[in-house]
């Protein structure tokens, strides 16, 4: 299966989405804030 590896840099933002639906893997070395949770 094709596939994508993404490496953000510390401190940075972002999010994650996809059209039809994906698994994700994510790691976090750090406690998260979520920012903004769309219903």
């Amino acid at each position: 299966l094709p596939g994508s590896v993404i490496l953000n840099p510390v401190g940075t933002e972002h999010s994650v989405w996809t059209k039809h639906g994906c698994v994700v893997l994510i790691q976090w070395n750090l406690p998260v804030v979520i920012l903004d949770e769309t219903k």
